[in-house]
């Protein structure tokens, strides 16, 4: 059976191979306003475990309509996921779980007294911005300096990020190399976070405590994302990493690195033209220990550095600059 489906709004003509009679009626139910939401996209994925297994070509018909329907991005890349793990009847649930509802969640191994609970509260407060970050109990400055850059410089990246399923979970969108391109990659993540004994943020920080209904969410979320995307789904994996990378993997473009101590004149037009700039700061008379800040602007000779701590924040002349950091990552505002 071959469905020729024509949106009323686009007038544009889809064509989906379709065999399985009852995955060909799902879709043509749910496509007959020319696009599958995320609950139409699901369904189908659940319909082709009725009869005790996934057949090749059940499978087929899923890859045919994902391909080849007009869906929200994050849709069509979880959607991917799921297909790219060989579904089965006795794991497709466990994938769609994974995948479109967050549920496998970043390992807290190494943190025995932590444990996730629902955290209340909304994706922003007042829209994002860098004063929102606060760095927990991991070492993954580089990120959240990385966050809060973009946050303050390039603020459309953070708000358009996220997607609320309005179930508890939202869709996060990072990008991922292919080639020399970068391509959506989108992780699903829910609303429980982890909390120590008493409630509070173990790792970024929300707010206060769990149930307060003013915490602001977006750090913590992005945080927990990335060690899904990015660190193998583990909190303790997170320790340790270059802005730059994140800058990419968050903006979708090409970042800037250097590791010239003498390119002063360069770091003060990347900050002066308004670009997320993070600087990597020795924190250690050694020289062994690094941290990452953000510049969060540059006047009269002096740049002012934002630490991810939410405190300790630096005021640094070129001269310091020169002489306590060790490198610097830009995210072009273009």
């Amino acid at each position: 059976m071959k469905f020729s489906i024509e949106s009323l709004e686009s007038r544009v003509m889809m064509s989906v191979n379709c065999v399985d009679p009852e995955i060909c009626n799902l879709y043509g139910s749910g496509y007959a306003d020319g696009q599958l939401t995320r609950t139409e996209v699901i369904g189908l994925f659940r319909s082709a475990t009725d009869g005790g297994q996934v057949s090749a070509t059940e499978v087929r018909d899923l890859r045919n309509i994902v391909a080849n329907s007009i869906m929200p991005a994050s849709v069509k890349s979880l959607s991917q996921d799921v297909l790219d793990a060989r579904p089965t009847a006795a794991n497709m649930n466990q994938l769609i779980d994974k995948w479109f509802y967050g549920k496998d969640r970043p390992s807290l191994a190494g943190f025995p007294e932590i444990s996730y609970q629902p955290v209340s509260g909304s994706l922003f407060v007042s829209g994002a911005s860098a004063a929102d970050i606060q760095q927990g109990r991991v070492g993954d400055c580089y990120l959240l300096a990385a966050l809060g850059a973009v946050a303050d410089k390039l603020n459309t990246v953070i708000n358009t990020m996220f997607t609320d399923n309005m179930d508890g979970t939202w869709a996060v969108r990072f990008y991922k190399l292919d080639g020399s391109r970068y391509i959506e990659d989108w992780v699903t993540v829910d609303n429980q976070l982890p909390v120590n004994s008493a409630g509070f943020a173990a790792f970024e920080n929300f707010g206060s405590n769990r149930l307060n209904p003013s915490n602001e969410l977006w750090p913590a979320l992005a945080e927990k994302a990335y060690a899904q995307f990015a660190r193998g789904n583990s909190y303790a994996a997170l320790s340790g990493g270059w802005p730059s990378l994140v800058f990419g993997q968050v903006t979708g473009r090409t970042a800037i690195s250097s590791f010239d101590p003498n390119a002063i004149a360069a770091l003060i037009n990347y900050v002066s033209r308004g670009d997320a700039v993070v600087v990597y700061r020795y924190m250690d008379p050694a020289r062994t220990q690094g941290h990452a800040y953000f510049v969060k602007s540059y006047s009269n000779g002096i740049f002012q550095l934002h630490n991810p701590w939410g405190a300790h924040h630096l005021s640094l002349d070129a001269s310091q600059i020169r002489s306590q950091c060790y490198g610097f990552a830009v995210a072009t505002r273009v």
